[in-house]
């Protein structure tokens, strides 16, 4: 009997990219928030995706009966690790944005400070993306803006599992 149910379950139930599918047609097409902003926009903008995978789990729970936790055990938050750096002017800690200056750096350039941190001490560090993701029980992997925020983007190539690690390496 137990078998049974499971073999129906792995019929019935969705791939995670339907899931992602349906909540982007849903959150795309009448969701807005209290300042009358698109949610879909607002959670595809970067950090936003925090909002974004709790926004889903409760999505794929109401809607597909499916339940979704963060990979970690003991915490929610991990890195999606890109092809390249994000070298925003948020991305820049307070040491590197005066490691930039001294070296002669314009903070206003964006291509000047993505050069910079490729080919600083930060270079691969800064590859790694902090992020919230969700998994099912069969540890499947469902990042609902993870499309929008690093392939659009151009960050990324690809949304391939190996790219969702819990940790960030350490700046040398």
């Amino acid at each position: 009997m137990i078998k049974l149910k499971n073999i129906l379950l792995e019929v019935v139930t969705p791939k995670p990219e339907e899931v992602i599918d349906a909540w982007r047609e849903k959150t795309k097409a009448n969701d807005k928030n209290w300042t009358g902003t698109n949610m879909h926009a607002y959670y595809c903008r970067r950090d936003n995706c925090g909002p974004a995978a709790q926004d889903f789990k409760s999505f794929a729970n109401k809607e597909y009966g499916i339940e979704l936790e963060s990979p970690f055990p003991n915490k929610t938050q991990g890195f999606f690790r890109a092809d390249k750096v994000v070298s925003g002017k948020k991305d820049f800690t307070k040491e590197m944005k005066q490691e930039f200056l001294e070296d002669g750096g314009n903070f206003n350039s964006a291509k000047e400070r993505e050069a910079w941190i490729e080919n600083s001490k930060y270079s691969e560090a800064w590859k790694y993306i902090p992020h919230y993701w969700l998994v099912d029980k069969k540890g499947n992997i469902y990042d609902p803006v993870g499309q929008e925020q690093f392939v659009d983007k151009k960050y990324a190539k690809d949304l391939d599992k190996n790219r969702y690690v819990e940790e960030d390496p350490e700046v040398k």
